[in-house]
């Protein structure tokens, strides 16, 4: 459960957050050594060698939905239960924020979202996660931020991006889990992923 999940805010400055995450989510949770660059470690999303990778998406839908306690509901962050990402949360993601994706930041990920997109071992909660991110990505994640903060039902992107003159495509899934119903800060799970095009796909 998220129950030991304690997040302390102060006067909306997010460089005083304090996220303590307890092991009841990140028990265990094994990290890659070191920042890896984007461009070493892309995985193929529609021809994944690993079946589990390629349907990393629906799996964290069945999670979130396996969470909730009815049609068209957001899933509670207190009885959340993430004890089946205890050992690595892969290619997944947890946002915290307000409205405005610019100020929010992670809580965690995993190591293979981590390698995709450069980033260090353990997330930087101090500094907005759109900041952390490669610019080509900032539109997505932000529009996928800003959508699962209004929406009951998972948001589901794929697409494209035109990253270092090469087309790579991409699929992600952006869900909103609520810490109190009054609260303007909430939290969003997700996970992403994408592969570098073949050159016959590059092709117009």
């Amino acid at each position: 459960m998220i129950g030991n999940l304690a997040a302390t805010w102060q006067a909306g400055e997010y460089g005083n957050i304090e996220f303590t995450i307890l092991t009841d989510i990140l028990g265990g949770q094994s990290c890659f050594s070191g920042n890896t660059a984007l461009e070493n470690h892309l995985p193929t999303e529609l021809k994944l060698a690993d079946p589990r990778e390629r349907r990393d998406v629906q799996r964290a839908i069945e999670l979130w939905r396996r969470n909730t306690w009815g049609n068209d509901s957001i899933p509670f962050a207190e009885t959340f239960d993430f004890s089946s990402m205890r050992k690595d949360w892969c290619y997944r993601f947890l946002i915290c924020g307000a409205h405005a994706a610019e100020d929010a930041v992670f809580v965690t990920y995993g190591s293979k979202f981590a390698q995709l997109l450069g980033l260090p071992d353990k997330a930087l909660t101090a500094t907005p996660f759109i900041q952390q991110i490669p610019k080509p990505y900032r539109g997505m994640f932000s529009e996928g931020y800003s959508k699962a903060r209004v929406e009951s039902s998972p948001v589901i992107l794929k697409g494209t991006f035109s990253y270092d003159a090469n087309l790579k495509f991409y699929r992600a899934v952006f869900m909103q889990i609520m810490l109190q119903p009054n609260w303007s800060k909430q939290l969003i799970f997700g996970s992403f992923n994408c592969r570098g095009a073949t050159p016959r796909e590059n092709i117009v």
